[in-house]
């Protein structure tokens, strides 16, 4: 601390400082830890607080201002913070009224250091209501009319924002949205439950966890409110079952449901046939049936209630997702020529295993 050797100021300011340190003590503590004659305000490793002329400040009339330099994930690593020599300052109050108190300025700063913001909005006319009258030590603005030129006590507001970064509740989770999915690819999902929170982006994180399974870490994290979060579950490739989901806050507290998402094995679809028509005098080759898991080997069926099942034959699977078919012999022939009455509009095409239908019906005429 830089403060011209005067007790007076360091008094104030190591009870500015004190303020703040009972609030959550088991989570931070600003300490002093002597005097300097440094001057530089950069990452040094030193947290400096020092006067310093107004031209170092933007706007000028600025009365003190707080440097927090974070890490790469956004965390307060250290902080610098200069006070405004151009101005007349007293240690605890502001009276003659051409001085600063410098240890309400101080409990402001102290808050920025803690990570706490400016507050703003009209406390006076023409919305006195509207905006709770009681001083908070945050506000952005000092004047008379505000009386909190020599605010040196933290409101519960002020308290109240200091808890919620370092004393915040655990978080829960009262839902997954969807509760399960396929794992051929990522998943979006909505998570809703009470005490979402974080500081930076980084700071929230959701992860599935089996046992005997390494843990999975969603991305594309947002908080959208205190009660709802989405994000993308890369589930790929990763083992069928029910998972476990966690929500880690910030301070590293967490939540969970137990079993809330299901890793389902990708199912076997068909999407689209085409020719979806054929005549039902002879053999109609079909060039090309797509859908999904695919495999050689593959039994092709056109189905109808009331009907034997059709079995086509020559089956190419060229893909997990198509069936490529050509002349001979590179072609599915769906042999149609049993006995199908000529209005007949109904089989559609289905694969042997787990069989699936295809909406659009494939007609004979």
């Amino acid at each position: 601390m830089n403060a011209n050797n005067n007790t007076d100021y360091l008094n104030a300011i190591n009870s500015a400082a004190d303020s703040w340190n009972t609030i959550v003590p088991s989570k931070y503590t600003l300490s002093y830890t002597g005097t300097s004659t440094s001057t530089a305000f950069e990452e040094d490793g030193i947290s400096l607080i020092c006067f310093a002329p107004k031209e170092n400040f933007t706007p000028q009339e600025s009365m003190a201002s707080t440097i927090n330099y974070r890490d790469n994930d956004g965390h307060i690593i250290e902080t610098d913070m200069i006070i405004n020599s151009g101005y007349n300052w007293s240690p605890n109050t502001s009276t003659p009224t051409s001085y600063k108190n410098l240890q309400s300025t101080m409990l402001h700063e102290f808050g920025h250091w803690l990570n706490l913001r400016d507050l703003y909005g009209n406390l006076e006319d023409p919305y006195p209501k509207d905006i709770s009258p009681i001083p908070k030590v945050m506000y952005f603005e000092k004047k008379e009319s505000l009386g909190n030129l020599d605010l040196v006590t933290l409101s519960n507001p002020d308290i109240a924002g200091l808890s919620w970064i370092y004393n915040h509740p655990a978080p829960t989770i009262e839902t997954v949205t969807p509760a399960s999915g396929d794992n051929s690819r990522p998943i979006s999902v909505d998570i809703t439950g009470t005490d979402y929170m974080n500081t930076t982006d980084r700071d929230l994180v959701v992860t599935l966890s089996k046992t005997n399974q390494p843990n999975i870490t969603a991305t594309s994290v947002n908080l959208i409110s205190s009660s709802h979060i989405s994000c993308i579950l890369p589930i790929t490739g990763a083992d069928t079952g029910i998972w476990s989901i966690t929500v880690q806050n910030h301070d590293g507290q967490t939540g969970a449901l137990s079993d809330g998402f299901t890793i389902l094995a990708p199912q076997l679809s068909v999407t689209s046939i085409s020719p979806s028509t054929g005549v039902n005098t002879g053999s109609v080759t079909i060039t090309n049936l797509s859908g999904t898991l695919f495999q050689s080997g593959a039994t092709i069926n056109l189905t109808r209630t009331g009907q034997p099942n059709i079995t086509a034959t020559n089956v190419q699977v060229v893909s997990s997702s198509q069936s490529s078919m050509y002349p001979v012999p590179d072609v599915l022939l769906v042999q149609s020529s049993t006995a199908l009455p000529a209005d007949h509009t109904g089989n559609k095409p289905g694969v042997q295993g787990n069989p699936v239908s295809l909406e659009e019906e494939m007609e004979y005429s």
